[in-house]
């Protein structure tokens, strides 16, 4: 009964009784398919016509997704640099650690001077104890917008970035104390003496 109700309204559209709506079309594979000018694809600006940066930018993103796809990724199961990392830091991470400190000889590469003994490994000079960032608001007529600045230390300071030297902690051979020490040429610290 439903089916000849069906009918019947197909014939007053008339549409022959035996009319069925057409299969929706398969997509074309990802490869050779073109790039769709669609507006949550690229800017408002550019949806009806897409820079060829764009263009290029979306056929590597589905190149990127096919070889993902067919490699994967690698067949991690002993993770041993991760579990080195581990043990590095908490190595690293021991409570009066005694180290020894050497130059190193530019002109040939060799291990140089010694320095003496230093308390752990040292500390990159413009390591930060703080964020070296913080969150700005600035007031426009639109509701304002959020930045970052640079945050001064807690001495007031900016610290620079990159700089090459080093604050050891160095071992007072008189009275067996931890005494910084600012080190800017390049140094070796190692966990025994290397000569």
């Amino acid at each position: 009964m439903i089916r000849n109700a069906w009918r019947g309204f197909w014939g007053t559209l008339g549409c022959p009784a035996s009319y069925s709506p057409a299969p929706r079309p398969t997509p074309p594979p990802a490869d050779t398919a073109p790039v769709p000018p669609y507006p949550h694809h690229f800017p408002r600006s550019a949806s009806l016509n897409p820079a060829a940066d764009q263009i290029i930018q979306a056929k590597q993103e589905a190149s990127m997704r096919e070889g993902v796809a067919q490699t994967g990724l690698p067949a991690m199961r002993n993770f041993q640099e991760k579990k080195m990392l581990k043990m590095l830091y908490e190595l690293r991470d021991q409570e009066g650690l005694v180290c020894y400190a050497y130059l190193v000889n530019q002109l040939n590469g060799t291990v140089g001077q010694f320095l003496g003994k230093c308390i752990g490994y040292g500390l990159p000079a413009s390591t930060q104890y703080s964020n070296p960032e913080k969150m700005a608001h600035q007031n426009n007529y639109n509701g304002g917008s959020f930045g970052t600045l640079p945050q001064a230390e807690p001495n007031g300071l900016f610290m620079p970035e990159g700089l090459s030297a080093t604050w050891l902690m160095m071992v007072d051979p008189s009275t067996g104390d931890p005494r910084p020490v600012y080190v800017e040429p390049l140094i070796i610290v190692s966990p025994f003496k290397l000569h």
